[in-house]
């Protein structure tokens, strides 16, 4: 995992170096709010997603920028349990990916966070097929890796108490 705070510092430094203007800032901020989530900094990492998610916005950035964004807006509220704002958040991120001409790595993240949105609302057979279609991503993009596991477990999960 990693130390979280030398981490922190390190974006901190790179937030004061980069130009305001930049497409890497804003990047950057994106993926400095899920280190702040990660830290269980949620107000910081709301306010970090958000900024980023405009400054996306302004820059014109690639849709798929935009997306990430969303989704990275979705985990905090997942995170503080607020799962209408973040479906909604999903929606449009997931209706921009499928969108795209060609498939985008980030993708199998919005749907492996509207499977989770699902499942706590009971709905697990719709959580099954959106960690279904997650899985099928992330093994093309990434192989078996980390996350490909934690999706994977969440659907043996799921699949268990949808049999009993």
């Amino acid at each position: 995992a990693g130390d979280l705070d030398a981490a922190a510092h390190v974006f901190e430094e790179a937030v004061n170096v980069l130009d305001r203007g930049t497409y890497e800032y804003s990047a950057l901020l994106n993926n400095y709010s899920l280190l702040k989530l990660e830290m269980d900094d949620r107000e910081g990492a709301l306010d970090m997603a958000v900024r980023a998610l405009e400054l996306v916005k302004e820059q014109g950035a690639p849709q798929h920028e935009t997306a990430s964004s969303l989704n990275n807006i979705a985990a905090v509220y997942i995170r503080l349990g607020e799962y209408q704002k973040a479906e909604e958040l999903l929606d449009e991120a997931l209706s921009i990916y499928d969108s795209l001409p060609a498939r985008n790595c980030h993708h199998s993240a919005a749907l492996y966070s509207k499977a989770v949105v699902r499942a706590e609302r009971g709905e697990f057979k719709e959580a099954e097929e959106l960690l279904e279609r997650s899985l099928e991503l992330t093994e093309y993009f990434f192989g078996k890796n980390a996350d490909y596991l934690r999706t994977e477990e969440l659907l043996k999960t799921l699949r268990k108490r949808n049999r009993s």
